[in-house]
């Protein structure tokens, strides 16, 4: 009883749950060329057996009234009608999305009933919404008509604002499956934070805590005649650099993280 994605001009006019007519109010069909209608039905209930589906073409003044087209020859009017039966729908889902927790994607779903359901595959994609990959396997619930609640967390997710793609890929118990919507999480967890303490030094050490960043940064201590006096490596964390060796004075520690960014914090050495 619902019309999704019709072009303009089309309706539903009426759907009295045996008959369904559509109607083409406007929309221009070119001379010699056809209109494909898909119709997609979803029984509320399990059912046996095959449907019958026939259909028929008729050309009127407008959507209600009957009569003739001004114009038409109704010699070259014709139609035709067929179905395929793709299966019971296994799982109604009624809600899909994702948040992140802790810098990781959370998905959660909703379904409203069950039939004979299996599982639920989830896909990624991080790269505009294709070469999906199957991440991971959910058991699902079999036959239920009662909401139930899922969740996972995608804990493997990576990348510095990145977006990445999720799918449900919905499976019963005789391998007929349906995919769900897609959804799409942002993620931005890779800010390098960099934060330097005591300063002035005054204990013989400095200690650098750096957040979002690998082993591949670099830190360098510089007088302020530009002299390198001291190279390290720093790793995401809580970092020790002994200064018992620097004279007292004013120098600058220049961090150069792995995407060529660069970050300056001015020290003072007071032992």
């Amino acid at each position: 009883a619902t019309q999704n994605n019709l072009p303009a001009g089309w309706a539903v006019r009426n759907n009295n749950g045996t008959v369904i007519n559509v109607c083409n109010g406007s929309s221009t069909i070119v001379v010699n060329t056809a209109v494909d209608l898909l119709i997609n039905l979803e029984g509320v209930t399990a059912t046996t057996g095959s449907p019958t589906m026939s259909g028929t073409i008729s050309f009127r003044t407008n959507c209600s009234a009957p009569g003739s087209l001004s114009g038409d020859n109704p010699q070259d009017n014709s139609s035709q009608a067929g179905y395929s039966v793709a299966g019971t729908v296994p799982v109604k889902l009624t809600n899909f999305n994702a948040l992140l927790t802790n810098c990781q994607p959370v998905l959660k779903w909703t379904t409203e009933n069950e039939i004979n359901s299996d599982r639920f595959e989830i896909e990624r994609s991080n790269k505009d919404n294709s070469g999906w990959t199957t991440i991971t396997s959910i058991p699902a619930s079999g036959t239920s008509d009662i909401k139930k609640q899922y969740s996972y967390t995608d804990k493997d997710a990576t990348g510095s604002a990145e977006k990445i793609f999720y799918r449900l890929k919905i499976i019963d118990r005789n391998g007929q499956y349906a995919y769900s919507q897609i959804i799409t999480v942002f993620i931005n967890c890779k800010t390098k934070k960099l934060l330097v303490y005591p300063n002035p030094v005054n204990k013989e050490a400095i200690y650098v805590t750096l957040t979002g960043s690998d082993n591949n940064t670099e830190a360098n201590l510089i007088s302020i005649r530009g002299q390198v006096v001291l190279k390290t490596k720093l790793v995401s964390g809580i970092n020790k650099i002994n200064l018992t060796n620097i004279t007292n004075g004013e120098y600058v520690l220049l961090v150069n993280y792995e995407n060529g960014v660069s970050e300056k914090v001015t020290i003072i050495v007071h032992n």
